[in-house]
């Protein structure tokens, strides 16, 4: 902002009269002064009765001057500047750049223009005159908001009403006229200096003669006049002195304004309107449009001071935030009006896009896997479009490259707006490698207003490997038997079991039947990627049998489910610490237990009441838990689940560990706290699922796929780790493998060195390549908690479409590189509704009397912006603040200087005449 010193008001003052504020000091100073001046009439009438009348009258009139100049130096004579600085009215240009502005409006193929509504930002901002007609009256700082807190700064333009040069100009003058005024007085004063002089000098000649009197009347009156006006005009005129006129002109000095102006809080940008990038600056990338937030944050940063109001250029779609109404009414108590520029149209667009395209990241060869893609309209209500699939695979830049067309769907009719349509296809590999699979929609409306998201590329790696699962049960449980017949059937399952309770000889379908635990870390290692325990006996497992699990999952990413029973694990969970196997077990769970003596520690089960299962919003986004492929499909069918009847009960969760479900038992832990029933952490490199009881067969009421995409993707989610390596010296997992813009992506990794000894490096650079192609670098660290070797570290997807994870491990080798990817999409929310709102934005204005204004064009017109943005619209309010009166302290010593000038002066001229007149 701009402050500039206005209003100076110069006043003189003596300083002794606020010390004399009675009246009996007033008259003892009027005392002594008159018995003084009697004094000097007595002494001088004594001294010169034999002179002429007007000689004895210089004389005491002489001695009175000097009298009256020590009176004068007394009373402290003090010439004080009071100044009003002001601070210049202040208006905000706010500009959305959420992603709905990155929209067009109109018809491709009409021929009306198609311009995005951020591009019309860009052209009102850097081509119109609506800058520089603000700046007129206001400081002008232009800023863009979104999803972000607080709004962001592009670009401060300063008013331009009176700047740096104009008021150079202004010194300028005023040096020119005080250089003017005090020539003529200097060359005055040493005029009436040498008539002074001479006159005295005549004077001294003729003392004899009745001449010398009048001589030397003229010649104190001229002296005294001479110190007089030259004093006036030095004292007047601060930036030229007396001397300055003899020795020649000098260089105007800067103009001194006292004390500096209030410091401004930040360090304004004074680039001109041409210098900024207004493209780059203006880019819609925002996830969320939050109007009432980014005027309240402006409103409580700018309550105070000389705020004029916003001009705000946005589509008004609201979705998030504060609403607006309650931002307006806090604008309008600070006096700040909001005018609004709407763009965009104020009927819904017509589009459709494939928003997301699912595949598993592993198939095999001749085993068929869904391709699933959603596809989405806006305003095309029952049109129907055709999806293409094409195979093929991605170049060195990211392109996909086609090789084949795979199959085309039937026309698939769209429905209401924003409605989501999964589309399946049944995909059957071949050959063994990374394939790229595109959907597209091959059939476009004229009318969709953006192609670009017509297609979605997926990768799928055809592997020759089928998930290895060992089933470790306790007993021959309802859910056990369910689950294992499951796996059984899959192909694409290895399935080994452990029924504590088997004895030789009997049956149970699986590959491999097993009766003891594996000892041998060969066995375990290779053989299996996913372990689901059913309330276990860990008893009957030796110490040695549980710490290979523990390096299984921690150094080999191994996935652990277990799931609590009635039988075992309240014996095992209620031990306090001590017992080395059973500590480890408690370790490597996400929760927490009950200590033995605790009644509450025991579970409950059996009980004759279902009790809901209500996913969190940590599970409600888990992948593992939908049990069917549209988010709210698999919501509602959590919602409509009728329960369990027993759970488990621990005391809480794990730092770090995410809890997915909780059992709808309030006062189950005694304090109004819901019991955890499904928690999961990360354990080193592997994944630890706790359930809190074998009941989820009961689903299979109301479907039996649910029972069986519930435990499918439980073992893939546990099991990814070990699907996922692509190095025998480690590897990488995130924590989710799609998620929506501005969510944060965890990233961990397990590293080893070519002698498979864990790293102690204290962070690795991995390399994160975006969408776009562009390369940025990935910090992991080593925190604390871990052990040698792990490593975690995070980033936030801004973009649409696929990252990727690379690591390259220290050593080289075939197996140096680790990579993982990730799909971000945008959210629906930007693009559900993106109409402009007038409701919004007339509401905005009409609380703080401000003016709503609906597209660009009549802005583009110089004549027309008077009425939209003038003084009458966004009057100024520029803030004057007065600064202490300041007291000239040069002013001070020059007055001394000339008082005792003046004094020595008429005491020397006084002396002179009288030894010329031979008195005493």
């Amino acid at each position: 902002m701009n402050q500039a010193p206005t209003n100076t008001v110069t006043a003189y003052q003596f300083s002794r009269l606020s010390e004399l504020p009675y009246w009996s000091q007033w008259a003892t100073l009027v005392a002594v002064v008159a018995a003084i001046v009697c004094f000097v009439w007595w002494w001088s009438r004594r001294d010169t009765h034999a002179l002429p009348s007007l000689s004895r009258l210089v004389l005491f009139g002489l001695r009175t001057a000097a009298l009256l100049g020590l009176l004068l130096f007394f009373f402290n004579l003090e010439k004080k500047t009071q100044r009003e600085v002001r601070e210049n009215s202040r208006v905000a240009v706010m500009v959305d750049t959420s992603q709905s502005m990155g929209l067009a409006d109109a018809t491709p193929g009409t021929g009306t223009d198609t311009t995005s509504r951020a591009d019309q930002a860009i052209t009102l901002l850097s081509q119109s005159e609506l800058l520089k007609q603000l700046r007129n009256a206001h400081d002008v700082n232009v800023m863009t908001f979104d999803d972000s807190s607080p709004p962001r700064n592009v670009a401060f333009f300063p008013r331009t009403g009176q700047n740096e040069v104009e008021l150079e100009q202004q010194h300028s003058a005023t040096f020119d006229q005080q250089w003017s005024q005090m020539t003529w007085i200097t060359w005055t004063g040493i005029g009436l200096v040498a008539v002074g002089l001479i006159t005295l000098v005549s004077g001294g000649l003729l003392a004899a003669s009745k001449a010398a009197a009048p001589l030397n009347f003229i010649s104190a009156i001229c002296l005294l006049a001479a110190v007089v006006l030259v004093a006036f005009g030095d004292l007047k005129n601060d930036e030229v002195r007396p001397w300055d006129i003899v020795l020649g002109e000098p260089e105007p000095q800067a103009e001194s304004v006292g004390e500096p102006a209030p410091a401004v809080t930040g360090e304004e940008d004074t680039t001109e309107i041409a210098d900024v990038d207004w493209a780059k600056s203006l880019q819609p990338t925002g996830l969320e449009t939050r109007i009432g937030d980014a005027v309240i944050q402006l409103v409580n940063q700018e309550r105070g001071g000389p705020f004029a109001g916003v001009l705000m250029v946005t589509d008004g779609a609201n979705n998030e935030g504060t609403p607006p109404i309650e931002a307006a009414r806090m604008a309008r108590e600070i006096g700040a009006r909001i005018v609004t520029v709407g763009l965009g149209s104020d009927q819904q667009p017509q589009s459709v896009r494939i928003v997301d395209l699912e595949a598993p990241a592993k198939a095999y060869p001749g085993d068929q896997f869904q391709l699933r893609g959603y596809i989405q309209g806006f305003g095309m209500p029952n049109k129907s479009v055709t999806l293409q699939v094409a195979s093929g695979v991605m170049d060195e830049n990211g392109e996909f490259k086609e090789e084949a067309i795979d199959m085309v769907s039937e026309p698939i009719q769209l429905g209401k707006d924003g409605e989501v349509i999964p589309v399946d296809f049944q995909i059957t590999p071949e050959n063994i490698g990374t394939r790229a699979y595109q959907l597209r929609i091959v059939s476009v409306s004229e009318t969709d207003i953006d192609r670009s998201d017509n297609q979605k590329v997926v990768k799928v790696q055809i592997v020759q490997q089928r998930n290895r699962v060992l089933l470790l049960a306790g007993g021959p449980t309802r859910e056990y038997r369910f689950l294992r017949n499951q796996l059984y059937r899959d192909k694409d399952v290895e399935l080994h079991v452990l029924l504590q309770t088997g004895e030789q000889g009997i049956s149970q379908e699986s590959d491999q039947l097993l009766f003891e635990f594996p000892s041998d870390p060969t066995e375990l290692f290779e053989n299996y990627d996913c372990i689901i325990a059913f309330d276990p006996d860990w008893s009957k497992l030796s110490l040695d049998q549980i710490q290979l699990l523990e390096r299984w999952v921690g150094e080999k990413a191994g996935g652990l489910i277990v799931v609590a029973g009635p039988i075992y694990t309240p014996e095992w969970a209620s031990l306090r610490r001590g017992n080395d196997a059973i500590d480890i077990i408690k370790d490597l769970h996400p929760v927490t237990f009950f200590s033995r003596g605790t009644s509450i520690g025991l579970g409950r089960f059996g009980s004759e009441t279902a009790r809901k299962v209500i996913l969190t919003p940590e599970g409600q986004k888990a992948e593992a838990l939908r049990v069917d492929s549209s988010v709210d499909v698999s919501s509602r069918i959590w919602q409509q689940f009728p329960g369990v009847y027993g759970y488990f009960t621990v005391s809480g969760v794990k730092p770090g560990a995410s809890v997915w479900a909780e059992v709808d038992a309030q006062g189950g832990l005694g304090d109004n706290k819901s019991p955890v029933y499904m928690a999961s952490h990360f354990y080193g490199a592997g994944r630890v699922i706790f359930l809190g009881s074998g009941e989820m067969w009961r689903i299979r009421s109301m479907d039996v796929g649910y029972f069986e995409a519930f435990y499918t993707k439980l073992i893939r989610y546990a099991s990814q780790g070990r699907l996922a390596r692509d190095s025998s010296r480690g590897l990488l997992l995130v924590s989710a493998e799609r998620v929506s813009l501005g969510e944060t992506v965890d990233v961990r990794a397990f590293l080893t060195d070519s002698q498979h000894n864990p790293l102690s490096d204290p962070q690795i650079e991995a390399s994160l390549v975006l969408p776009d192609g562009t390369e940025q670098p990935l910090l992991l660290r080593q925190l604390p908690e871990f052990e040698q070797g792990q490593y975690a570290g995070q980033f936030t997807p801004l973009q649409d479409g696929e990252y990727r994870i690379e690591v390259m491990l220290p050593g080289g080798g075939d197996d140096s590189l680790l990579t993982r990817e990730v799909r971000a999409r945008i959210p629906d929310r930007e693009i559900a509704n993106p109409r402009r709102d007038d409701a919004i934005l007339t509401a905005l204005t009409s609380e703080t009397g401000g003016k709503s204004i609906v597209g660009i064009n009549d802005l583009m017109k110089s004549d027309n912006l008077p009425s939209y943005i003038g003084p009458e619209v966004l009057p100024p309010r520029d803030m004057y603040t007065a600064l202490p009166d300041l007291t000239d302290r040069s002013f001070q010593e020059s007055l001394r200087g000339w008082l005792l000038a003046f004094i020595v002066l008429a005491l020397s001229v006084e002396w002179i005449q009288r030894r010329f007149a031979k008195l005493a």
